[in-house]
C-alpha cells in the first residue's frame, strides 16, 4: 500500500465508523417516575392553545447532550409532535413521512410526527406543550409532554383527545412516553429521529402510520419506546427467552426466544447456546439471514430439553430448572457488546396433572353506573354460553348499597373501569391490565379458554349446614392437590354471593344511560326508565370469610388435602335461597397479574323452607330477568300478605295478549317463573296485579 493511499483509506474507515452509529430501540409497558410527577414538578408552559403549524420559541437544554454523536444545546417544538434542535427552523412539517427523508425535519426527534394542533375548547391544564427538567446531574431528564392533543379540524374533547412525552436523559438516550389515548379520529404518525443533513434516521415499525394507542389515565398502562445510542457496528442482543414458567416432566421443552440487531450492519449469522442445570452446552448455527438494524428475529433452538430428574431435584418434578443462554459468533466476528448476549432462565417442573378448571369471573359494577346494565348483560350471556364459570359480581366506585369493604379492597386495587371484569384474575396477552373491557365478547371468551387451563388442585364445598332460624350457617372448604405447585404465597379466598338482589332508593336503582339513547335504540334496556326502580342485581358480593385477599393455603406436593371450616349468619334481608358460597385457590403477590386464580368452585346455600326471615312489609316487584328473554322469564315479588296475583301481558297498542300468571300468592318473596311459550317476539308491557295495586313492567321477548 502506497502512503498516498493510506489517508484515503483512513478516511474511509472513519466513515464507516460513522454510518455505525445508530440509535437501537426496545418498547416496554408501564409507568414512568417523570410523567407520573409531571405536575408536581415545577413544568413550564411553552405554549398554550390556540397553535396550528407553528414552532416555540428558542428552548434551551439544561445539559450537555449528543444527538447523532454530536452536541445540541437548544431546540424548538413543533404542534405536530416532533422537536428539532435546528434553531433556525422557521415552519412546521406536518406531513409524516418513512425515515430519512430529505423532505423531513432535519435534526429532530419524532415523539408523535402528524398533523395535530391545539384547540382553545379546554380551559383545564391540558391542552398545551409542557417541559420540566427531573431528577439530580448526572441523571437528569428534561421531558416535553404533548397534553390532550388533537388531529387536525377536530375540536378537543375527552373523547378525542391523545398525550405523548419526550424524555432527553443527560447520559444521551431518550424516550417517547405515550400517556393516554382516547382518539376516536383515526390518528397515525412517524415514531423516530433523524439526523443533521436527513442522510440517517431511526422510526419504529408500522411508521408513517403508527396508530395512536388507546390508553387510559392510569400510568400503569403506559408504553414507553427507549432508544439507545450505539456507536457499535455489530451488536446483536439476546431480547428474550421465551420459556413457560412451568414444565411437564419427560415432556420436550423447546428453547425459543428472540434477538435483536442493535447495530448498524445486518447479521447474517450467529451461534445460540442453550445450558440447563450446569449440563452439556447445545450450540446451534443460525445462517443465511439478513437481520438489518433494530429488527428482531425470534428463533426456536433446535435441540429440546426434557426434564427427566428425580422428584425434588433439578430436572425433576417439584423442582426448579436454571438455564443459560448465549449467543456468539456473530458474523463469524466476536459481538461487539457482549454485555447484551445472555440471558438466564427459571422453569419449574411438575407432573402436568390437572383436574377440571372452574374459571372465576369477577365483574366490576355499581347501581352508580349507567353503563353497568350493559355488563349484567354481558354476565348473563356469560352464565349461558360458560355454565362451569363461576360468577361474582363486586360493587364499588360510586354511591352503592350493595359495596362492602373486602369488595372496595379488591376494586381499589386493580382501578377497574366500570362495567370491567377479571377472568381467573389474569391479565393476558394484549391486555393494559387484569380488567378487561366488555367488548367483542372478551369475558365469554377468556371464561372459555380458561376452561382448559391446567388446574394443579381442585376445591369443594362440604357439610354445609344452614339453621333457618338463626340465619346462620356454616360449610367446609376442602381443597385436594393433585401436582406441585409453583412456589409462591398459596391463598383461599371464600365469598358469600347473593344472587338476586332487590332494593329501593339511590344506591339500589340501577343509573341506565341506554334509556332512550339514539346511539343504542337496539339495546335491550333503551325502553326502560333511567334510573331502573327495582332492578335485580346478580351475583353479588356480600362478605368475604377470608378478608380481601385470602388465607394461607399448604403449597404441598400432590396427594396432600386441606380443610378450612367456616360460619357466618346472613344480614337482614338477605334470602336464604338466592346465597351461594363461592372458593377460589390464587396467588398472592405485590404484582397484581401474579395473583392468578389457580380453581374454584361455589355451592348453593341449602334453605330448610323457602321464604325465610319476617314477610315483606309492603307488595313489591322487580325488573324483569332475564330480559329479554325467550321461553321463560323470571318477575321477583314480595308481598306481605297471601293475595291473588296476576300478570298480563300487553302489546304496544294495549291489546291484553297472554296472562302469564293467575293464581292466589303466599306472602313471602320469590322469583316468579313465567312461560313465555307461543308468544312472539317483540316488546310487551306486564302489568302485575296484586289485589288492588298494580305495577308496570317492560318485557322484551326474543326468538
Amino acid at each position: 500500500m502506497s502512503l498516498r493511499a493510506a489517508p484515503v483509506l483512513l478516511l474511509l474507515l472513519a466513515c464507516l465508523q460513522l454510518q455505525a452509529q445508530t440509535y437501537s430501540t426496545s418498547t416496554s409497558t408501564g409507568s414512568k417516575q417523570y410523567i407520573f410527577e409531571f405536575r408536581q414538578s415545577g413544568s413550564v408552559t411553552v405554549y398554550p392553545p390556540p397553535k396550528d403549524e407553528v414552532m416555540s420559541e428558542v428552548q434551551a437544554l439544561p445539559f450537555a447532550w449528543n444527538f447523532y454523536g454530536k452536541p445540541v444545546t437548544h431546540y424548538r417544538i413543533s404542534d405536530n409532535g416532533y422537536i428539532t434542535f435546528d434553531s433556525a427552523a422557521a415552519a412546521s412539517v406536518p406531513v409524516n413521512t418513512i425515515l430519512p427523508s430529505a423532505g423531513a425535519p432535519k435534526n429532530a426527534i419524532f415523539a408523535f410526527w402528524d398533523d395535530l394542533h391545539t384547540s382553545p375548547s379546554s380551559t383545564q391544564w391540558s391542552n398545551e406543550v409542557r417541559t420540566c427538567t427531573w431528577g439530580t446531574a448526572p441523571n437528569r431528564v428534561h421531558v416535553i409532554y404533548w397534553i390532550s392533543f388533537v388531529p387536525k379540524g377536530v375540536e378537543w374533547s375527552t373523547s378525542n383527545a391523545l398525550s405523548f412525552a419526550l424524555a432527553l436523559y443527560e447520559g444521551g438516550d431518550f424516550e417517547v412516553v405515550f400517556v393516554a389515548g382516547r382518539s376516536t379520529v383515526r390518528t397515525s404518525g412517524t415514531i423516530g429521529a433523524s439526523n443533521d443533513d436527513g442522510s440517517l434516521g431511526v422510526m419504529l415499525d408500522g411508521s408513517p402510520d403508527i396508530s395512536c394507542p388507546l390508553l387510559t389515565a392510569d400510568p400503569g398502562d403506559d408504553i414507553c419506546h427507549a432508544f439507545t445510542w450505539s456507536s457499535s457496528a455489530t451488536d446483536l442482543a439476546l431480547a428474550q427467552l421465551f420459556l413457560p414458567k412451568t414444565a411437564k416432566l419427560g415432556s420436550a421443552l423447546d428453547v425459543k426466544g428472540s434477538v435483536k440487531n442493535s447495530g448498524a450492519q445486518p447479521v447474517t449469522a450467529f451461534d445460540l447456546t442453550w445450558q440447563a442445570n450446569g449440563g452439556p452446552a447445545m450450540t446451534r448455527r443460525f445462517e443465511g439471514l439478513n437481520i438489518v438494524s433494530n429488527q428482531t428475529y425470534a428463533f426456536t433452538h433446535p435441540d429440546a430439553w426434557t426434564p427427566n430428574g428425580a422428584a425434588g431435584t433439578p430436572g425433576g418434578a417439584g423442582a426448579f430448572s436454571d438455564f443459560r443462554v448465549w449467543i456468539s459468533n456473530v458474523n463469524a466476528n466476536e459481538d461487539a457488546n457482549p454485555k447484551n448476549d445472555t440471558l438466564p432462565g427459571r422453569v419449574f417442573v411438575n407432573l402436568g396433572a390437572t383436574v377440571a378448571h372452574r374459571p372465576l369471573v369477577e365483574e366490576f359494577t355499581g347501581a352508580w353506573c349507567g353503563w353497568c346494565p350493559d355488563g349484567g348483560l354481558q354476565m348473563q350471556a356469560l352464565e349461558k354460553a360458560v355454565p362451569e364459570a363461576v360468577l361474582v359480581s363486586i360493587h364499588a366506585g360510586g354511591l352503592d348499597s350493595m359495596t362492602m369493604p373486602e369488595g372496595d379492597d379488591i376494586a381499589t386495587a386493580y382501578r377497574p373501569g366500570y362495567p370491567q371484569a377479571m377472568v381467573d384474575r389474569t391479565q393476558f396477552p394484549g391486555q393494559a391490565a387484569v380488567p378487561m373491557n366488555r367488548t367483542g365478547g372478551a369475558w365469554q371468551n377468556r371464561a372459555l379458554q380458561q376452561l382448559t387451563a391446567e388446574a394443579p388442585l381442585q376445591l369443594a364445598f362440604e357439610n354445609v349446614a344452614y339453621d333457618d332460624a338463626t340465619r346462620s350457617f356454616s360449610a367446609d372448604v376442602k381443597t385436594s392437590h393433585v401436582d406441585y405447585f409453583y412456589p409462591g404465597d398459596l391463598r383461599l379466598s371464600v365469598f358469600v354471593v347473593e344472587d338476586r338482589v332487590i332494593g329501593s332508593g339511590r344506591g339500589y336503582d340501577q343509573n341506565n344511560y341506554y334509556s332512550g339513547n339514539t346511539s343504542y335504540p337496539t339495546h335491550p334496556y333503551y325502553s326502560e326508565t333511567n334510573p331502573i326502580l327495582g332492578f335485580v342485581h346478580r351475583h353479588v358480593l356480600r362478605a368475604s370469610l377470608t378478608g380481601s385477599w385470602g388465607v394461607a393455603l399448604s403449597n404441598a406436593g400432590p396427594g396432600v388435602a386441606e380443610t378450612k371450616s367456616y360460619s357466618w349468619t346472613l344480614l337482614p334481608g338477605m334470602k336464604s335461597a338466592d346465597v351461594k358460597l363461592v372458593a377460589f385457590a390464587s396467588y398472592y403477590a405485590e404484582a397484581l397479574p401474579e395473583r392468578i386464580v389457580l380453581n374454584a368452585c361455589d355451592a348453593p346455600l341449602v334453605a330448610t323452607s323457602g321464604v325465610d326471615g319476617a314477610p315483606p312489609v309492603a307488595f313489591e316487584t322487580g325488573a324483569f330477568y332475564p330480559n329479554p328473554a325467550s321461553d321463560a322469564a323470571f318477575l321477583p315479588i314480595a308481598l306481605p300478605t297471601a293475595t291473588p296475583l296476576r300478570v298480563q301481558l300487553f302489546d304496544l297498542l294495549g291489546r291484553s295478549v297472554f296472562t302469564a300468571y293467575d293464581a292466589r300468592m303466599e306472602a313471602g318473596s320469590t322469583l316468579l317463573p313465567l312461560s313465555l311459550t307461543g308468544l312472539r317476539a317483540g316488546t310487551y308491557m306486564a302489568v302485575v296485579s296484586a289485589g288492588a295495586m298494580r305495577v308496570a313492567r317492560v318485557l322484551h321477548v326474543t326468538r
